[in-house]
C-alpha cells in the first residue's frame, strides 16, 4: 500500500529581495515496504574534553583502557582549532604562520590506537576572530 503526503508547503523569507517564495513538495511512503534497521552510529563513540587533552599519556592511558572494556570506535573532542593546540598566529608583520604538528600528534595518537576522530570544528584560533573581546572561558 502506497501512501502519498501531498502539499508540503513550505514558506520563507528571500531576505535579499524581501519578498516570499512558496514551494510544493510531495512525498510518497510505501509502508509495506520491508523495513531497515537503523545503525546506532553514537553507540561506537564517546565525547571527550577538548583536543590538547590527547597529548597526555593518562589521557591515552585512559582511552585504551575503555578500548579495551567497551571497544568503541570513535572520539569527538572540542578545541582542535583552538588557540592552546597552535595551529595559527602571526608573525611580526601580520602573515600567518600555521602549526599543525599537535594536530599531527592528536590524530595520529588516537588512530595508533584503533580510535578514529570524529572532527568537530569548533572554536577558532583568537587571531582570526573579528571581535576578539568576546570570548567564552579564554575560547572564542
Amino acid at each position: 500500500m502506497r501512501v502519498k503526503i501531498l502539499a508540503l508547503i513550505v514558506m520563507f523569507e528571500l531576505a535579499a529581495v524581501g519578498g516570499l517564495a512558496h514551494a510544493q513538495e510531495s512525498l510518497v511512503i510505501d509502508v509495506s515496504a520491508p523495513g531497515k534497521p537503523f545503525p546506532h552510529f553514537w553507540e561506537q563513540a564517546f565525547g571527550s574534553g577538548r583536543a590538547i587533552l590527547t597529548l597526555r599519556e593518562s589521557y591515552m592511558s585512559d582511552l585504551r583502557e575503555v578500548k579495551r572494556v567497551t571497544d568503541f570506535r570513535y572520539v569527538r573532542f572540542h578545541n582542535i582549532l583552538h588557540d592552546e593546540v597552535g595551529v595559527y598566529d602571526e608573525d611580526g608583520q601580520g602573515r600567518p604562520v600555521y602549526n599543525f604538528s599537535y594536530v599531527d600528534q592528536i590524530y595520529d595518537g588516537l588512530l595508533r590506537n584503533g580510535v578514529r576522530p570524529f572532527v568537530e570544528i569548533s572554536f577558532m584560533p583568537k587571531k582570526l576572530a573579528l571581535r576578539q573581546d568576546i570570548t567564552k572561558s579564554g575560547m572564542i
